[in-house]
């Protein structure tokens, strides 16, 4: 990726760097390393917005989107970024771009506790989906939404069928999410065993995929509930260690603080653009 920056560097080709930068972004978010995944997003958009490209200015929307929604307290900033992304891809009707931002939308209001905006969005996403190998991701989160809403059954049916077309495309994390869907839904409802046989395939295949710590996370908590449930106290507490021991530094302080600065300073370079920009003017009339 450096070298590649450094050729569109030397070409003047801006919507090369952006997309440069942005890649290089998501290597950082998938590394956890939220604040330099930020970082990158912002100066690719800020790159990117110098050129029409329309649709990499939305996919860095939906970047900076995914860093904000990790924390409740920037929900606001994440939701900013994916209705601007949205109304960027509507126009040219993309519905890789549509679809990915109705979906991460209906994901923030799912965690805001709004079902009803939530599993709005999410069918929004499963249609502009429709064909695609994100099928999964959207019905499993038409089934949490029916799960917290003790629809059980309902639940159950869709986490089953984003099963079922996760498989056939072997697309282990879908497998991986749908299992823990299956898993939390048996498990609420009072099925402690079948929940445990779903919470220990996922273990399986999340212990095989690169960076699923969230996965693994939710696959152990999962295990420790249920073999607790089952009065198989031992594994129940050697589950609760395993996931106790995964350090999650999604919510760290400091992170956070830094996010914030990058993001007002972002905005501040912006605004000095704009300044010289309009200083440039006046001088050149005068």
């Amino acid at each position: 990726y450096e070298m590649a920056l450094a050729i569109f560097d030397s070409l003047g080709d801006k919507s090369g760097i952006a997309n440069i930068l942005s890649n290089e972004g998501t290597v950082y978010y998938n590394q956890a390393d939220d604040a330099k995944a930020l970082e990158l997003y912002l100066k690719a958009l800020n790159v990117a917005e110098q050129t029409t490209d329309s649709v990499r200015i939305a996919t860095i929307l939906l970047n900076i989107g995914a860093v904000y929604s990790k924390k409740p307290p920037t929900y606001n900033k994440a939701l900013d970024n994916y209705f601007k992304a949205l109304q960027i891809g509507k126009p040219l009707d993309d519905m890789g771009i549509i679809g990915t931002a109705n979906a991460n939308i209906g994901e923030i209001y799912f965690f805001r506790d709004d079902d009803e905006l939530a599993l709005k969005y999410f069918k929004e996403a499963l249609k502009n989906y429709t064909g695609t190998e994100n099928v999964p991701y959207a019905l499993n989160y038409i089934g949490k939404v029916y799960e917290k809403r003790k629809d059980y059954a309902t639940a159950i049916k869709f986490h089953l069928q984003a099963l079922s077309i996760a498989k056939s495309l072997e697309a282990t994390v879908d497998i991986a999410q749908s299992l823990l869907g299956l898993g939390d839904t048996h498990l609420k409802k009072g099925d402690a065993l079948k929940a445990n046989s779903y919470y220990k395939d996922a273990e399986v295949y999340a212990l095989n995929i690169s960076n699923a710590n969230d996965e693994l996370k939710f696959a152990y908590s999962g295990l420790a509930l249920s073999f607790a449930d089952l009065s198989q106290y031992q594994n129940a507490f050697k589950y609760q260690s395993l996931l106790t021991s995964i350090k999650d530094s999604l919510y760290n302080i400091d992170t956070d603080k830094k996010l914030n600065g990058l993001q007002f300073n972002f905005v501040i370079q912006k605004k000095q653009t704009e300044l010289d920009l309009l200083t440039k003017d006046l001088v050149v009339r005068d």
